[in-house]
C-alpha cells in the first residue's frame, strides 16, 4: 500500500480524501484477473501474469464417489461373492486413484480371501484373512493408481472361503480422479 497526498493505493482498491473505500465489483475490473467470456464450470488459473478462466483446472479430487456396506455378511464357498459394487456415472477419461477397505475373518483352518475388482474384468487389490488360529477380525486395505476410460464403470470388493466360514463387514470403497 502507497499514500499519496492524502489517499491510500491498494492493488484493487483505494480510499480518497472522504475515506471512502472504492473496491472492484466484478472480477474484470480486477488488474490481475483475464475473464472475457469464461463458460459454466472454468474456474480461476494463475498463468504466470495473470488470472484467467480455465476449464482445465481443478482435477485432482474431482469426479469422487465412495460407497460401503457394514453389515456382516459369510460365505462358504469357493466362489467368489460380491459383498459391495459401486457404479460410478459416466467418468472422462483420466487418472484415478481407489481405494478399498474391510473387516475379514475365517472360522476354517484356511483363508478367507478378498479382492476388488474394475468392471468384473481386471483385478486391482487382494488380499486373504489368516486361518482361525487368529481369532476376530482383521483389516485388508489398499488403493491403486492407474487409468481409466471415458465410460461407467463397476468396482466390486468380493470375498471367498477356501475352507471354513468367512465373515466380512465394514467395507469401504472410494474413488477420486486425479488427473
Amino acid at each position: 500500500m502507497a499514500e499519496v497526498l492524502g489517499k491510500r493505493n491498494f492493488d484493487q482498491a483505494s480510499v480518497d480524501d472522504n475515506n471512502v473505500l472504492t473496491v472492484a465489483s466484478n472480477l474484470g475490473d480486477l488488474n490481475n484477473v483475464s475473464v472475457a467470456s469464461p463458460s459454466t464450470g472454468d474456474k480461476l488459473e494463475w498463468n504466470g501474469s495473470a488470472w484467467v478462466a480455465s476449464s482445465g483446472g481443478g482435477t485432482f479430487g474431482s469426479e469422487s464417489q465412495n460407497a460401503a456396506s457394514d453389515g456382516e455378511s459369510t460365505t462358504t464357498s469357493a466362489t467368489y461373492q460380491q459383498k459391495l459394487r459401486m457404479t460410478t456415472g459416466t467418468l472422462p477419461a483420466g487418472t484415478y486413484r481407489i481405494g478399498y477397505s474391510c473387516q475379514i475373518k475365517n472360522s476354517g483352518s484356511t483363508q478367507g480371501n478378498w479382492r476388488v475388482q474394475v468392471d468384473d474384468t481386471t483385478t486391482i487389490g487382494s488380499g486373504q484373512s489368516n486361518d482361525s488360529s487368529s481369532p476376530g477380525y482383521e483389516s485388508g486395505s489398499g488403493f491403486w493408481t492407474g487409468s481409466l476410460t471415458n465410460a461407467t464403470h463397476n468396482i466390486d470388493f468380493d470375498f471367498n472361503s477356501d475352507g471354513g466360514t468367512t465373515s466380512i463387514k465394514e467395507v469401504r470403497l472410494e474413488i477420486w480422479r486425479i488427473s
